[in-house]
């Protein structure tokens, strides 16, 4: 018996996944392509914590035009990664139509990936303005406050009264 390395077409089965990730300035940008489910998240859940903490704040676009099928366990890992962005101050936003996420209302979508870039820049830079004007703020010299009247001239301190002589 010879075994052969070619794969069988009679079976189509899902598509093969796949996924590409590259950045663009601050933002990571994962492409996903084939049938998201178990063993893809398993693939792509990596990849997402490191794009998640390599940045604060984290900003993640994922384009989901290109799966063919979305699994709950791919719902669940893309609703911890939008949950996790939200608490370190970044965003998450997924490229694809308004149906394919319908059971997630409060995910950010962008029809393209370049309208979910913009938004990220926009934000990125809002968020460097408000860190550059609060490291202005603490680095400002302390003004005395107003109605304190400090004393001028030399100071003076009271002698401390001394004990009386005694006579012998």
């Amino acid at each position: 018996m010879s075994q052969s390395s070619e794969t069988s077409p009679a079976s189509p089965g899902p598509a093969a996944f796949r996924f590409e990730r590259w950045l663009c300035g601050p933002v990571t940008v994962v492409s996903m392509i084939g049938s998201f489910d178990r063993p893809a998240v398993g693939q792509v859940y990596p990849v997402l914590v490191q794009a998640l903490v390599a940045r604060l704040p984290p900003y993640l676009v994922l384009d989901l035009r290109r799966l063919t099928e979305l699994t709950l366990c791919g719902c669940l890992m893309l609703l911890l990664a939008e949950r996790h962005a939200k608490e370190a101050s970044g965003r998450m936003i997924a490229v694809c139509d308004k149906e394919r996420l319908a059971w997630a209302p409060a995910l950010a979508r962008a029809a393209t990936i370049e309208q979910a870039l913009a938004e990220l820049a926009a934000r990125d830079r809002d968020y460097r303005l408000s860190v550059l004007h609060r490291r202005k703020d603490r680095a400002a010299p302390a003004a005395r406050p107003a109605g304190i009247i400090l004393p001028r001239g030399p100071r003076t301190w009271p002698s401390a009264p001394r004990p009386p002589e005694q006579e012998p």
